[in-house]
């Protein structure tokens, strides 16, 4: 770093102290341009080991997913009943997806010779029975010993007691 002091007439005069750092940026520009020129073959080194590993990850995806769409086409092939082999003629276009076949399926089932059919919907319930249940469920008493028969049969002492009990329901045997 050298000092610099601006005389009466204006011009600049320079110092005479001179400073070690000064040249330190002059020896320091060719071995700066050295390890700049290594960094770089060292990034594209880098550079290239991890294009390459992108490559064969996107193969791998690639394959992946061709594998999984075969899969979930013929996973809705056979659920409806149809011969897997129809799934060549699926084009790539079409989303593996089980509502995208089912409706290409649909579209295309006389070319195929295939009987479409469609999901049946669920019976309407005969409202006529449902009233008539509904009125027998809504008038019937529910017994209203059971759980006093249930507690006295838990607690009877001997067999007498408990054939008493049963005897006096009219469940008996010989009644």
């Amino acid at each position: 770093m050298r000092l610099t002091k601006t005389t009466k007439d204006g011009s600049v005069a320079m110092s005479n102290n001179y400073q070690d750092w000064d040249d330190e940026e002059d020896d320091f520009e060719q071995p700066r341009q050295q390890s700049d020129s290594d960094l770089l073959k060292q990034l594209r080194k880098e550079l290239k080991t991890k294009s390459k590993m992108l490559n064969d990850m996107e193969t791998q995806l690639s394959t992946i997913k061709a594998e999984q769409r075969q899969s979930t086409i013929k996973s809705v092939l056979e659920s409806k009943g149809v011969s897997p082999k129809i799934a060549k003629f699926i084009p790539q276009d079409i989303e593996p997806s089980a509502e995208a076949v089912n409706s290409w399926i649909e579209e295309n089932a006389e070319i195929f010779g295939l009987t479409v059919t469609t999901p049946s919907e669920q019976e309407e319930p005969n409202l006529a029975t449902l009233r008539q249940i509904d009125a027998v469920t809504a008038n019937a008493q529910t017994p209203a010993g059971a759980e006093d028969l249930l507690l006295r049969i838990q607690q009877a002492g001997s067999a007498e007691e408990l054939e008493q009990l049963i005897y006096a329901q009219g469940g008996g045997y010989g009644s």
